[in-house]
């Protein structure tokens, strides 16, 4: 077991993975793939949050209000959450879903799908985490550039975490990226509605200002 373990706790090249789906085949033979499932899934959830945490993922903590950090940190942390989301939506989760077929595919009675849903839906969560806090936070429009990246991302992103948590077990997490995408598309409509009225504002208070002023040019 504890070799299992260090398997699963490591990027898995094909002959470490075709060892893993044998000695699943065994456990499975014996009655034991529960006790198999059980170390894959607290090992890969490790890896997971090893891999976030290595991406530098704790920086992009700010609780539940945005609005207390100042212009350039939220948009250094909006950028870092940029690069971070691309590399796990991307990349981690896409190879965490084949390995997780190679080796458990046709095991058990619960589809690999939904396994793999368990061991990454609570990474994905945290990471989701960020953008709902931004979301709700009701940016003034002077940050509409960084809200706008955050948005365009978010919303690229969205065809792929439909595929991934398209099972039961993860709706939550689709319906809040949904949620959280309608309501940063909200957010940046309300950001160009006030610049345009300030725009408005400033023209109107341009114009008063040159009648004002015309009288008095010779």
């Amino acid at each position: 077991m504890a070799r299992l373990k260090h398997g699963f706790q490591t990027v898995l090249n094909k002959e470490v993975i075709e060892y893993l789906r044998n000695v699943a085949k065994r456990m499975n033979s014996g009655g034991k793939l529960g006790d198999c499932f059980r170390v894959y899934k607290s090992e890969r959830k490790y890896f997971l949050h090893t891999m976030l945490k290595l991406l530098r993922q704790k920086e992009l903590s700010i609780g539940r209000d945005a609005k207390r950090f100042l212009l350039d940190d939220l948009k250094m942390k909006i950028e870092l959450w940029i690069q971070v989301a691309k590399v796990y939506f991307y990349k981690l989760l896409d190879t965490e879903k084949q390995i997780c077929g190679q080796r458990f595919e046709g095991f058990g009675v619960e589809s690999f799908e939904e396994f793999f849903v368990e061991i990454v839906k609570y990474s994905a969560n945290n990471l989701l985490i960020f953008v709902e806090a931004v979301s709700l936070s009701k940016e003034h429009s002077e940050r509409i550039g960084t809200i706008l990246g955050l948005y365009d991302t978010l919303a690229s992103l969205l065809p792929k975490i439909d595929a991934f948590f398209d099972y039961k077990s993860a709706e939550a997490i689709r319906t809040g990226v949904k949620g959280i995408v309608f309501q940063l598309e909200d957010d940046v409509r309300r950001m160009l509605s006030d610049f345009e009225i300030l725009r408005n504002l400033f023209f109107t208070s341009f114009l008063r200002y040159r009648r004002i002023e015309e009288p008095f040019i010779h």
